[in-house]
């Protein structure tokens, strides 16, 4: 069982994941603060051809939906250990699936303070 850790006082932490069946894809967004009351929760349907693209596709949009609230210090916590490696090293060049998504997400990591963090299984 997974236990989640609430962000530090003045952070919101933002996990989301995506999903896959074979009838449907979607993705998850909750943000929370230090109190673990949720600011922001939704899922959405999208569309996209494999879980990494998908992964990277939720954590723009929850970012997205993070900076129109006006939120900043953001953790985020996706569940893909492989999108934090290639979001936290910038020498790492994506696949091609998801290198737009990729230098989508860089951009946003200058805007706010932003840090991306792997989910402890």
């Amino acid at each position: 069982m997974l236990k989640w850790d609430p962000p530090l006082d003045g952070c919101v932490k933002l996990n989301c994941d995506a999903a896959v069946s074979a009838s449907i894809k979607g993705v998850g967004v909750v943000i929370r603060n230090s109190s673990a009351s949720p600011i922001i929760a939704f899922s959405a349907l999208e569309i996209f051809n494999d879980v990494l693209r998908g992964e990277a596709l939720v954590v723009r949009v929850g970012l997205q939906s993070a900076l129109e609230a006006g939120l900043s210090n953001i953790l985020v916590e996706p569940d893909s250990s492989k999108l934090v490696t290639l979001l936290n090293n910038s020498t790492l060049h994506p696949p091609v699936e998801v290198a737009c998504i990729i230098h989508d997400i860089r951009i946003f990591d200058f805007l706010p303070k932003c840090n991306f963090l792997e989910v402890d299984f």
